[in-house]
């Protein structure tokens, strides 16, 4: 008995990480800094909205050299 409860709790804590990883990538694609950050710190941080960084480094464009390609930075 005491072993389905540990293999569950061990089902539920690593089905929670998969979650938390994915929310984390997901807003981290939208521009949010969320890496190394508390979950108090991640509310603030979704309650002041993307950094502007983000969205000028979204925004920007590359240049492109003399011999066509793109310069990666």
């Amino acid at each position: 008995m005491v072993d389905d409860r540990t293999t569950q709790r061990k089902k539920i804590r690593d089905e929670l990480a998969k979650l938390r990883n994915a929310a984390m990538a997901e807003l981290e694609r939208r521009g949010y800094d969320v890496h190394g950050k508390t979950p108090a710190q991640i509310r603030q941080i979704l309650k002041r909205g993307p950094s502007k960084k983000a969205h000028r480094r979204k925004a920007s464009v590359q240049p492109i050299s003399a011999d066509g390609t793109r310069h990666t930075t």
